[in-house]
């Protein structure tokens, strides 16, 4: 299990700014500028942090960092998509497959609220998502490695270290039953 204490500082400060990330992400081509710097979306960062519940703890660690979060207010949109692909190989790399999974969900739902908050639809009243926020969501999939094709590299690759890991016990278990064997045979003769 993957908490804030067992990841390395610059992978938790990485982790903790996240939802900050997604809100620039989602609303700099609307406010012209980093979502952080207007603040005009914040209430929808802090309505899905208090309302998104979950049991992962590294989620809850960094719920918790968010309710308070102190801002960068100078990031940039590619400044904010490059982090999100560090985030994505952190993820893949040194975050516990059901934890990484938790992380990816509560970054994907707070994407998906954003794109519906902030929503073109009539009078801001609609839910329809924008064609520019639909590619922010894909970017956001591909950057988490959150695509059904990394969910299928992922499954294969662990349908994988299964197999492997059965091969190298049957393996062990013939190794020991060998030896087993040939002492019984020293011991006869």
């Amino acid at each position: 299990m993957t908490t804030k204490s067992t990841l390395k500082a610059a992978d938790w400060d990485l982790l903790k700014e996240s939802p900050q990330l997604i809100e620039t992400m989602m609303t700099e081509h609307r406010s012209g500028h980093g979502g952080l710097v207007g603040k005009r979306y914040q209430h929808i960062l802090d309505k899905v942090i208090t309302e998104y519940k979950t049991n992962n703890a590294l989620v809850n660690d960094v719920q918790e960092f968010n309710k308070n979060p102190t801002l960068n207010s100078a990031i940039t949109f590619d400044q904010a998509q490059k982090k999100m692909e560090q985030i994505g190989t952190l993820l893949e790399s040194n975050v516990d497959s059901p934890d990484a999974d938790a992380v990816r969900e509560f970054l994907l739902t707070i994407s998906q609220h954003f794109a519906e908050e902030t929503s073109e639809g009539l009078f801001g009243m609609g839910s329809d998502v924008s064609k520019k926020e639909h590619e922010v969501l894909d970017m956001m999939r591909v950057a988490l490695k959150a695509t059904d094709t990394d969910a299928q590299r992922r499954e294969r690759e662990a349908q994988q270290e299964k197999a492997a890991a059965k091969a190298q016990a049957e393996a062990k278990a013939a190794e020991e039953a060998a030896k087993k064997r040939e002492a019984e045979a020293k011991a006869k003769a």
